[in-house]
């Protein structure tokens, strides 16, 4: 994946996406202090953290929008 691959969306445009019907999937980056800190997620959420996304690429799936917060 390159650079010019990765988008920003707001919270809206990916609320969007997802309610009508895109195949999104939601991966939530944080630590795990960090979510138990704030344990809130969007519905159907991966966790995989920031430090194992290189290590766990192979792993996601290709033909859907990760979106990663």
């Amino acid at each position: 994946m390159a650079a010019q691959d990765i988008q920003r969306i707001s919270p809206q445009a990916l609320h969007a996406r997802m309610t009508d019907g895109e195949a999104v999937v939601p991966i939530d980056v944080r630590t795990t202090d960090a979510r138990l800190f704030l344990p809130v997620q969007l519905p159907n959420t991966r966790w995989l953290p920031i430090a194992e996304i290189v290590q766990q690429a192979h792993t996601l799936p290709r033909e859907s929008l990760l979106a990663l917060y």
